[in-house]
């Protein structure tokens, strides 16, 4: 258990366009959770919502300043990829 870790998994999800979905049983539950930093649009949705995630080493967010600079990340994360 040398390469043993613990990761966090943020993401984020943005209608962009009206749908009918229900947000826990058809966009939570059934979507896809993608950890690679790029923007998917579940199939099932048609393409009314766009979901983006991206993990982080737990170890690197031990004291403040750790975390506010993951957080920052993953905030321009979401701003590059037009979540606003």
């Amino acid at each position: 258990m040398e390469n043993a870790h613990s990761v966090v998994g943020l993401y984020g999800w943005l209608a962009v366009q009206n749908s009918n979905a229900g947000w826990y049983s058809e966009v939570w539950r059934r979507s896809e959770w993608p950890t690679d930093r790029v923007p998917k649009y579940p199939a099932h949705l048609n393409g009314a919502v766009k979901v983006i995630g991206a993990r982080y080493p737990f170890a690197k967010m031990s004291d403040q300043e750790g975390l506010n600079a993951k957080l920052a990340d993953f905030a321009e994360l979401l701003y590059s990829n037009g979540f606003r």
